[in-house]
């Protein structure tokens, strides 16, 4: 027969790792702030919106480029 755990065994048990969830969300976000504060990741957010920002006007500008060689019948 499989031995069975008393109920006050279960809760302990049970509050144990809730409190271990609880401490490791609690340290994701401490390290999260602790990167969103380094200067390193504020560069690379940074140059990454960047890149976003002349990738997309590159985008437009070759949109725009091809729209205009088809005026003309060149592809």
């Amino acid at each position: 027969a499989a031995a069975k755990l008393s109920s006050d065994d279960a809760d302990i048990i049970t509050k144990a790792v809730s409190t271990l969830d609880t401490w490791e969300t609690l340290c994701d976000q401490g390290v999260s702030i602790a990167m969103s504060s380094n200067p390193d990741i504020q560069y690379l957010n940074s140059a990454s919106s960047q890149l976003k920002t002349k990738a997309s006007a590159l985008s437009s500008a070759t949109a725009l480029l091809s729209a205009k060689l088809k005026q003309f019948n060149i592809s």
